[in-house]
């Protein structure tokens, strides 16, 4: 796991996971991060790695994004995106937002406006995947789809 950001106090213990799914592990690793001091604002940045010992981690490097808007450098608790590098030349960058109304620049790269989205590169290929978005690059959509249902085929 890779924290990204300023944090005062990082602890790392053993603890019962819930009890109530058949299969869970008597005990299991948990981390906890805090902040200290007054009218703070904080988000807490984490990316896992996959990781095996024959073939170590996947991903070459994770960096923060700069996130701007209307030309202007962000920094807030609201919005935050990662670059995340693959060893195979693959460049994911993942974008999370409270502020779902606002259209922000991601690495002056791509626009975003919405909650959740992955902007892939791969070679020449770019995919994109979003999650209550409207805008990430070049997609425009809408955050639901609606419609009536005139007909549908009942099961015999």
């Amino acid at each position: 796991m890779t924290m990204l950001g300023d944090y005062d106090e990082v602890a790392l213990t053993d603890g019962v996971p819930p009890r109530n799914k058949v299969g869970n592990p008597t005990s299991m690793d948990y981390v906890f991060i805090t902040n200290a001091g007054r009218n703070l604002e904080s988000a807490f940045v984490s990316v896992f790695e996959p990781y095996d010992s024959a073939n170590g981690s996947a991903i070459q490097s994770i960096e923060e994004v700069e996130i701007t808007q209307d030309g202007k450098a962000v920094h807030s608790y609201l919005i935050k995106a990662v670059k995340v590098t693959l060893n195979n030349g693959r460049i994911d960058y993942i974008v999370c937002s409270y502020d779902t109304k606002s259209i922000y620049r991601i690495g002056d790269l791509f626009d975003f406006c919405g909650y959740f989205g992955v902007y892939t590169v791969s070679g020449e290929k770019t995919m994109t995947w979003l999650h209550d978005a409207t805008l990430l690059g070049e997609m425009k959509t809408s955050t639901a789809l609606t419609g009536k249902i005139h007909s549908f085929t009942k099961d015999q």
